[in-house]
């Protein structure tokens, strides 16, 4: 019974994939480009707001309690807080057609984004909101937003390029210590 009901589901999931180039193009480019746009949008808003003195103390200070990030530190938030910056990934199913295993990949993916932007290792990739943007956001509070790319910021004036402080930079008067602190932006 287990195994029927298994591979029945499993058919199902078969069924359900596209049948022309235009669909297989939207199934694996067209939804998921358009889920990390939406979602870095209403993320990008919706974390600004969360900034903002009325919402910040009760909401989303307990998030930036932890000025050096962890992996462990990407899911310390208030309950209210990660409601409303989860909400834009499934609102998104509700506008856009996306498919289910698309849409549980995706989630997968957001998930480990989250902690790979706490983890502090980044890579310089252009236009990516890597770990080293979300380390200035956490010791600067009012820069770098976003949550996979530098776009809002740039347009909202919030930017603040991560390889020009500490600890990113390899200038040495960025690096310098003073007082036993790296000089911070």
């Amino acid at each position: 019974m287990i195994v029927s009901r298994t591979l029945n589901t499993s058919l199902c999931a078969i069924q359900d994939l596209p049948t022309t180039t235009s669909g297989w193009f939207y199934l694996t480019v067209g939804s998921p480009l358009m889920f990390l746009l939406f979602s870095d949008t209403c993320v990008y808003w919706i974390h600004r707001a969360l900034h903002h003195r009325l919402l910040y103390a009760p909401l989303h200070k307990l998030h930036h309690k932890y000025k050096e990030t962890t992996p462990f530190s990407s899911y310390a938030f208030h309950p209210l807080d990660g409601w409303l910056q989860g909400c834009p990934y499934h609102i998104f199913v509700f506008i856009f057609p996306m498919h289910h295993m698309s849409y549980f990949f995706a989630l997968a993916i957001v998930g480990l984004w989250t902690i790979n932007i706490h983890d502090r290792t980044t890579l310089r990739i252009p236009f990516i909101n890597g770990a080293a943007h979300h380390t200035i956001h956490h010791t600067g509070f009012t820069y770098n937003y976003g949550q996979y790319f530098v776009f809002w910021d740039v347009f909202g004036g919030s930017y603040k390029d991560p390889f020009k402080c500490a600890p990113y930079s390899q200038d040495p008067r960025a690096r310098r210590k003073e007082f036993g602190e790296m000089k911070r932006c």
